[in-house]
């Protein structure tokens, strides 16, 4: 009874955890074409990601210590898109927003459940009110990108001074324009919204606070095109079907790239 209880927790982690990589590469390969990110830094990134995934899986298999790995293959990528649009290319930032928003501040939604149950009764996981639930909803997701468009490029330039004051780098003071990077933000906060809206029946009450609907586009999906649903999205299935996202997204993008010429 103790091992099932354990693996049934270690499932939820993962449930929770995984995404970040798949997030991130999804993001960066829908935009590539528009010229958020170049080819050849997306094609570094894929490379990473086919490593990481092959290597990682056969060595770990589907466990918690895969959901680890990925979890910091994530995030070493969009530190070192910072450090491009750091030190070498402004233009960039936006990306690094874009990356941001799609994992870190739209996966922060698992944190706010567990720091608001430290003070009070979490509610319910059919309430537009639950945290995990309020940070999906596309109008809450613009306010905080708009707070993370305020506070991280400042948070950046500190960084920068206090690097110039110790150790005396020349980094580049970063002064982007408000409107394109909070684009870029959002869109990178609603392209982590519609994965999951995808991917399995997490419902996002799209309207809300001006409408109580919530669905998800996976429901719709399952309702009148996989009525059977064999792939068990709460299940190890789900990840290993996971990819295929990636894979549509890669094909999308190399075949913008040719369309270039």
């Amino acid at each position: 009874m103790g091992v099932i209880l354990n693996q049934s927790i270690h499932a939820r982690q993962a449930r929770a955890t995984l995404d970040s990589l798949n997030h991130l590469l999804f993001a960066v390969l829908l935009v590539t074409p528009a010229g958020l990110s170049p080819y050849r830094l997306t094609a570094k990134m894929l490379a990473c990601y086919g490593v990481t995934v092959s290597v990682g899986y056969l060595a770990l298999r589907l466990s918690t210590n895969l959901v680890y790995l990925t979890d910091i293959i994530a995030y070493l990528l969009i530190g070192y898109i910072i450090y491009l649009a750091w030190v070498k290319r402004e233009p960039l930032l936006k990306l690094s927003m874009l990356c941001i928003a799609t994992v870190t501040i739209a996966g922060a939604s698992h944190g706010a459940d567990r720091v608001l149950g430290m003070f009070m009764q979490v509610p319910l996981a059919d309430s537009p009110f639950r945290p995990h639930n309020l940070w999906h909803s596309p109008l809450f997701a613009l306010a905080l990108s708009a707070v993370a468009v305020w506070a991280i490029p400042r948070a950046l330039n500190l960084l920068s001074s206090l690097a110039h004051s110790v150790r005396g780098m020349e980094l580049t003071k970063l002064s982007p324009k408000t409107v394109p990077l909070l684009a870029a933000t959002y869109l990178g906060y609603l392209i982590h919204i519609f994965a999951d809206s995808i991917t399995y029946h997490f419902d996002v009450w799209w309207l809300f606070p001006f409408s109580d609907v919530h669905i998800s586009l996976y429901d719709l999906a399952t309702g009148k095109l996989l009525a059977l649903d064999k792939a068990n999205p709460w299940g190890w299935a789900f990840y290993q079907l996971t990819p295929a996202l990636i894979v549509c997204a890669s094909v999308f993008a190399c075949l913008c790239y040719l369309a270039k010429d």
